[in-house]
């Protein structure tokens, strides 16, 4: 990945120089199962059915967490 292409807005009480990026989707997915992805995209479903019910803008897409 070339990750001069993507720019941050930041924001938060942390500088940009005290952040170190490690995407290695290797390391970070978790193994879930069958069970527990049909879980999520039932309620993905229903907070999408409510967003658009109430105008609301959701986004589902993998999430980088901050550890």
């Amino acid at each position: 990945m070339n990750t001069s292409e993507y720019k941050l807005a930041w924001v938060g009480q942390i500088s940009e120089q005290q952040l170190t990026v490690n995407y290695d989707l290797a390391q970070f997915c978790a193994d879930i199962s069958d069970d527990e992805q049909n879980l999520i995209d039932v309620a993905w479903q229903k907070r999408r059915e409510h967003a658009i019910q109430n105008g609301v803008s959701v986004f589902n897409a993998p999430l980088i967490r901050l550890s």
